[in-house]
């Protein structure tokens, strides 16, 4: 039984016109709202700053975000207290349970950035509600820059699971869209031979190695 329509099939058919990945577009705004959130009113809650100090901060890509927002006194106040976590296991131990101590930081910041755990909650909402509605939003999907490498196969193994033929269609969408902007891939470099004539490019050929990068990384 398709579920009824809420907001998030809503907010999709909105975005799914837009430049980019839908999911990628959707998952990144709500991410930032959600760090903004924590900067503005979330500096001293209890269940923010527990958070915090499991992962030791925010991983790198979600650090950078934090950094945008230029809030000195937010950040110095979250930041002094997962600084002084770590100092205080770092001291006192040798150097091969420094180098010990250091690894296990890096993969508690993998696992449980809080950012990260909010961004895979609305990639997986985001995912399951384009499953639903595939029907009423596959054309506007498929004129539009339709789904990133990643969020194609999270919708693929999620299809796969429950409507191949949603898998198959979706899958259809991405190669016929990225043939074409492998063509466009082609004439940009091509336009690069001076011993050749070419035409104008287009908008869309001119920034088509932006797309790539992004289409197979993720925006």
């Amino acid at each position: 039984m398709i579920p009824e329509k809420h907001i998030i099939y809503y907010k999709l058919k909105e975005t799914i016109p837009q430049d980019g990945c839908p999911v990628c577009n959707l998952v990144n705004k709500n991410v930032k709202k959600y760090i903004e959130n924590i900067l503005y009113e979330c500096v001293n809650d209890q269940s923010t700053n527990k958070s915090l100090l499991e992962s030791n901060g925010f991983c790198q890509k979600h650090a950078d975000i934090l950094l945008t927002f230029k809030d000195a006194m937010g950040i110095s106040i979250l930041y002094e207290r997962i600084l002084s976590t770590i100092l205080l296991k770092l001291e006192n131990k040798n150097l091969k349970k420094t180098i010990t101590t250091y690894n296990n930081f890096i993969q508690e910041r993998k696992e449980k950035c809080p950012a990260c755990l909010t961004e895979k909650a609305g990639e997986n909402r985001y995912i399951e509600a384009l499953f639903w509605h595939f029907t009423d939003l596959k054309k506007i999907l498929s004129e539009s820059d339709g789904l990133c490498l990643k969020h194609l196969i999270d919708f693929l193994k999620l299809a796969d699971k429950k409507d191949r033929k949603k898998a198959e269609e979706m899958k259809k969408i991405y190669i016929v869209k990225n043939k074409n902007l492998k063509n466009k891939l082609i004439k940009l470099a091509d336009s690069y031979n001076f011993t050749v004539k070419h035409g104008e490019l287009s908008k869309e050929e001119k920034i088509s190695w932006e797309k790539v990068v992004k289409n197979i990384s993720g925006y």
